[in-house]
């Protein structure tokens, strides 16, 4: 059985610990805050500038899945996420509780396989 190296468990850890803090808003920021508002001035539609960065949002965290069964389900429920956030962003105009919930989601993501990481259970 391969055993990991001590320094890569800290590189792991590092990045766990930063990933929150950089993905949410960079995420939040293009999907909400830039996309929805092109793609809606550009069709002219409110819905579109919903609907289609949801479908990318959900189409980019499809790689996250270890099958494609689970890729689908991946898509579905990134999708609505995304639908839910775009909703949200639509009626009240603020990215910031949009951010501050995708960084409690990805911390609680990033903080369990860090914990049995460090604890040397994976």
């Amino acid at each position: 059985m391969l055993t990991t190296p001590v320094w890569l468990r800290w590189v792991g850890a590092i990045v766990a610990l930063f990933f929150p803090f950089i993905n949410a808003p960079i995420e939040e920021i293009m999907y909400r805050g830039y996309a929805q508002p092109k793609f809606a001035e550009g069709f002219g539609k409110p819905w579109a500038g919903i609907v289609i960065p949801s479908i990318g949002f959900g189409l980019q965290h499809c790689m996250l899945a270890a099958s494609w069964q689970g890729a689908l389900v991946y898509i579905g429920a990134f999708f609505f996420w995304g639908l839910g956030s775009a909703l949200i962003f639509h009626y009240h105009q603020r990215l910031f509780p949009i951010i501050i919930a995708h960084f409690v989601v990805n911390l609680a993501f990033a903080a369990m396989p860090l914990v049995l990481l460090m604890l040397d259970v994976y």
